[in-house]
């Protein structure tokens, strides 16, 4: 007789499955995420702390100047622009 998802019997299984079979399977699911997620932080904190020392190790390049000449194409085009301003 009572077969709409709202029906009192029907809620009452679900919340009785919910409470008790699905339960377990949640709490494992979120042990093994849990476990999961512990284990990658570590991973990350060992790799930062190599990461740093290795950044120390390193000695610094020469830093390569970018401010030079750029190309003839680039400047030509900005002589143009100027002198159309200009008129």
């Amino acid at each position: 007789m009572a077969k709409s998802l709202r029906s009192k019997p029907k809620l009452r299984a679900k919340s009785v499955k919910r409470n008790g079979e699905f339960a377990k399977l949640n709490e494992a699911r979120n042990a093994r995420l849990a476990e999961k997620l512990k284990a990658n932080l570590d991973k990350q904190k060992e790799d930062k702390m190599e990461d740093e020392d290795k950044d120390k190790e390193k000695v610094e390049k020469k830093k390569i100047s970018t401010s030079g000449p750029r190309t003839r194409n680039g400047r030509i085009s900005k002589k143009k622009n100027k002198k159309n301003t200009t008129n």
